[in-house]
Formats: structure tokens, C-alpha cells, sequence
């Protein structure tokens, strides 16, 4: 029984060890999926403006 007890203990620590790693893959998922949303709202942000420069600048003529 006490090996039992000690071999549950020693698998539920594998998992717990295996959930952490698992979160912090995942967390570094999203910080980069972060990352390539605010790149692309950058990029987004820049054609707009240059979309914008050319409106003024086809108006002037």
C-alpha cells in the first residue's frame, strides 16, 4: 500500500511538472501571437495613414 501511495505521489508530481511546462508553452504562444497581432495593427495603422497621403495628394491634383 505505502509503495502505491508513494508511486501516485511520484506520478502526480510528473503531471503537475508536465501541466507547468504545458502552461508555459502556452504562454509563450500567446505572447507571441500578441506580438504578430500588434506588427500587423502597426503595419494596418501604416497603410492607412499612406492610403490617406495619397487621398490628400490625388485632391491637390
Amino acid at each position: 500500500m505505502y509503495q502505491s501511495r508513494r508511486w501516485g505521489k511520484k506520478k502526480m508530481k510528473e503531471e503537475i511538472e508536465t501541466l507547468q511546462l504545458a502552461a508555459l508553452t502556452l504562454r509563450d504562444r500567446l505572447v507571441s501571437l500578441e506580438n504578430t497581432v500588434n506588427t500587423l495593427m502597426d503595419q494596418a495603422r501604416a497603410m492607412k495613414e499612406e492610403l490617406l497621403i495619397l487621398s490628400v495628394k490625388k485632391r491637390r491634383g
